[in-house]
């Protein structure tokens, strides 16, 4: 019968993508992914790695956190803030995505206080090329119409940017849930933003002030919730999304304007399906409901996909955001509706990602060498000499920082870059790194 199934997911690709007979690849069939809880937090929304510590944004708990050595959680602030989600900048100010409908509140005294500061939030800050903070807004007719909203004052205070109030391409109601970060390159020197959600698939090319519609976008006839960056691989930098519309279908783009379907999407609910990409070319797909929804992997851009199971069976958990750890292990955040077993935390027990640990002395049998390690400046890389550059990334798998390699050595410049922990890929090895300031 799975026999069967993968002929007919195969022929359903080739009539989506318009692919001839033995273009289309697979993969071996995968054991399932094995998970463990990680101590007794229920109800959990969102996860977030600050150097080596676990945030995690809860129901209705305070947000909790979880350190090395530790046996469960505790509380991570002196007051009560609930998120869904942190960001930690390099000046120690504190965002939480509330776990209400929307918003975002700012901490400059380490979670003592907390101000609200943009109320319309779907999103998360992120960093645009030109070091200003960019996050999703609501976006619908009767609030301006806004993809996004930009601060260049470290979130004190936001400017709202996007379409006129409207329908069609020129307004409407993109509501964008994500905004996905294209670093310059030679092709794009001014780096480019791609806003995905309720209306589609936006983009802006001036750091997020103005914002231009792709073809994937109008009036909710898109939805395009899931998106990521996809990190190494054959398709590193492009861009996946789960598009619900005329033909629901994950979309990969080079470019962020331009959107070619790859794929039928395998989990039972599209608007609910989420995506999450780890160094290796690898991407995750999952859904947000239902309980017990299983995990796809693909390792082609979204080309083909394999089920490696469920997070977690023993009682009813709703995966609410997946993240990769330290360790090289996927981390879960789960919510649930079964009294006195909600959701929780959860991981795999086997690392998917080879993640290589910091020698203290740089050898000569590694294929990538990056010291010192911790640093709080300019690090030196040495990769085998068929690799051309460097690339960082964040825990969250976004590129932060990419530098070109002469006979596979440079030094690369980290001040620009919060304290925390980074992943260093160069051809095909990689190294954590851990960043002071």
């Amino acid at each position: 019968m799975k026999h069967f199934a993968r002929i007919r997911t195969l022929i359903a690709l080739l009539l989506l993508v318009g692919l001839a007979p033995g273009v289309a690849g697979g993969h071996a069939q995968p054991d399932a992914l094995v998970w463990e809880r990680v101590g007794t937090l229920n109800d959990v929304l969102g996860l977030f790695y600050y150097v080596d510590t676990l945030f995690a944004g809860t129901v209705s708990d305070p947000s909790q956190v979880f350190r090395p050595g530790d046996t469960d959680w505790s509380q991570a602030f002196p007051s009560n803030a609930s998120a869904k989600d942190l960001l930690i900048t390099p000046e120690y100010i504190i965002f939480g995505l509330a776990h209400s409908a929307s918003g975002l509140g700012r901490s400059v005294d380490g979670g003592q206080t907390w101000q609200d500061v943009e109320e319309d939030a779907f999103s998360l800050p992120v960093v645009t090329p030109e070091g200003a903070f960019a996050l999703g807004t609501r976006g619908s007719v009767e609030h301006g119409g806004t993809v996004a909203a930009r601060s260049e004052d470290g979130g004190t205070t936001w400017s709202d940017h996007g379409f006129a109030v409207g329908s069609g391409a020129e307004g409407g109601a993109l509501g964008s849930t994500a905004i996905l970060v294209m670093p310059p390159s030679p092709s794009l020197p001014g780096g480019r933003l791609v806003a995905t959600g309720f209306g589609g698939i936006a983009y802006s090319d001036d750091d997020g002030r103005t914002w231009y519609p792709t073809s994937l976008y109008g009036d909710l006839a898109f939805v395009a919730l899931g998106s990521a960056r996809l990190v190494g691989g054959l398709y590193d930098g492009q861009l996946l999304a789960v598009v619900d519309g005329a033909v629901p279908a994950f979309y990969r783009s080079s470019d962020g304007i331009e959107w070619n379907a790859v794929a039928e999407v395998p989990t039972a609910n599209r608007h609910g399906t989420r995506l999450a990409a780890v160094p290796g070319g690898r991407v995750y797909a999952y859904d947000t409901v239902p309980a017990s929804a299983p995990v796809w992997y693909s390792d082609d851009g979204g080309a083909t996909w394999e089920d490696v199971g469920p997070v977690w069976t023993a009682w009813p958990a709703t995966v609410e955001e997946i993240v990769v750890g330290l360790d090289g292990r996927l981390y879960a955040a789960c919510s649930g509706t079964f009294a006195g077993h909600d959701g929780g935390v959860f991981r795999t027990v086997e690392p998917v990602i080879v993640v290589a640990a910091e020698p203290a002395v740089p050898t000569e049998e590694t294929g990538l060498r990056v010291y010192p390690n911790p640093s709080s400046g300019t690090l030196t890389i040495k990769a085998e000499h068929d690799a051309r550059e460097a690339v960082v990334y964040d825990l969250r798998g976004r590129e932060v920082l990419r530098v070109g390699l002469v006979a596979g050595q440079a030094e690369m410049d980290t001040g620009g870059l919060p304290a925390g922990v980074y992943v260093v890929r160069a051809g095909a090895f990689t190294q954590r790194i851990t960043l002071l300031k």
